[in-house]
């Protein structure tokens, strides 16, 4: 559905951020030549932080939050960090400085 949702609102000469997993190099990959093969500038951009401020950031989230939500500890972040694989430089993924200077967005 989301990449359905993706190709309607590209057809209509808007950019989308997909924000979401990419953990695995593969699914990047497909994701990336998938849009790329329809025609669409495709820009890979990361994001990195180091685990300390991962879970600084995921308590101070849990904290505020008080709805329905997924909850995660120091543990689980560690467990689910070790399935991550860090974007290569093959993978033409850019730093968010790197995105920025290409591109005419706000900096923030």
């Amino acid at each position: 559905m989301i990449h359905s949702l993706t190709e309607t609102i590209l057809s209509h000469d808007s950019d989308v951020v997909l924000d979401f997993g990419f953990w695995k190099r593969s699914d990047r990959i497909a994701t990336r030549d998938r849009y790329a093969a329809l025609g669409y500038q495709v820009n890979v951009v990361s994001f990195p932080v180091d685990s300390a401020t991962q879970i600084e950031h995921m308590n101070r989230r849990q904290e505020m939050n008080t709805e329905r939500h997924y909850s995660f500890d120091k543990k689980t972040v560690e467990i689910l960090n070790e399935q991550f694989e860090d974007p290569g430089q093959d993978e033409g993924t850019m730093t968010k400085e790197e995105f920025l200077q290409k591109t005419s967005l706000p900096r923030a």
